[in-house]
Formats: C-alpha cells, structure tokens, sequence
C-alpha cells in the first residue's frame, strides 16, 4: 500500500550525498560473544561514533540543508537528542537554531546544544509544544513527525 510518506532508494541516495561531507561513517561491528548468546548473527551500527553521538544528526542535517536558503533560523523541541542534532546542522549550515527545552533536560544535552550556538529556551515539559509555536522565528521541525527526516537519520549506510 503505497503512502505519501513512502522512501523510495533514491530518497535514501540522495540523503548520502547531501550530507556525506558532514556527517561521519559509522561501523558496523559484530560480537561471537553475543552472537552465540542469542543463538543467532548480530550486527551493531556504532552510532555513538557519529557527530552529536546518535543517528539523528544525519536527518537533521538532511532536513536542515534541504531548508530553503532564505530561511535562516530553524526551530524545533526536544530534551536532548534531537535538539543537538538540530544545533550541530544549523551550525555547520550557517543557520541559526532555536531550541525549545523541557526544563527537566539533561545539563550535558543543554550544554551541548548551547555549545552548537543554538538559543535554548526552556519551558515545561507539557507546554513545549504551544512554547515553540510561540517562538517568533521561520521554521519549526519536529522529530517525531518529519517521517523522512526520520527514516533518513535512521538508514544505517546513509552516508557511506
């Protein structure tokens, strides 16, 4: 059944190369001590390697360069993850991020995403939402609802 949410290979090829001079190849290991532990071949994607220490700086960058050049601010809400990956993309793009936080995120998340040179401003975790909305700034990306941004950043081989 197809959905205007469908990747096609060539979403996925062209995500590579838009952000492969950014974005690190992450291994792929293996373990026999676990393989023989679950009774079965086990493969690992090292994504703790790559920039901001997880898969998500690869659709955020991918989202962020697909951005229209006029838009010079992106914004967007998260607690951690998410939030880094939106700061580091804006940063290596030239733009500048405005990151709405829970005010219950972790200090080394906000540290990082301050350290990206992103604004953070913090709200209420059940407000976070109606807080960006308010932001009076261009764009807002959310992590849980930009399907391809989401499969993007989770396509372990998308930047080989």
């Amino acid at each position: 059944m197809a959905t205007e949410h469908a990747i096609k290979l060539a979403d996925v090829q062209d995500a590579r190369e838009t952000i492969k001079e950014e974005a690190i190849y992450t291994p792929v290991m293996t373990s026999s001590t676990m393989d023989k532990l679950a009774g079965r071949s086990l493969h690992f994607k090292c994504e703790l390697f790559q920039r901001v220490g997880a898969f998500k700086f690869r659709g955020a960058l991918n989202a962020v360069k697909k951005v229209d050049s006029a838009v010079s601010t992106i914004i967007t809400h998260s607690s951690g993850n998410h939030a880094q990956a939106i700061a580091l993309a804006c940063s290596v793009t030239g733009k500048k991020a405005h990151i709405v936080m829970p005010d219950n995120s972790a200090a080394c998340k906000k540290a990082a995403v301050i350290g990206y040179g992103a604004t953070v401003t913090d709200c209420d975790i059940r407000e976070r939402v109606q807080v960006a909305n308010k932001v009076e700034e261009v764009l807002l990306l959310f992590s849980f609802t930009k399907l391809k941004m989401l499969f993007l950043q989770e396509t372990p081989n998308s930047c080989q």
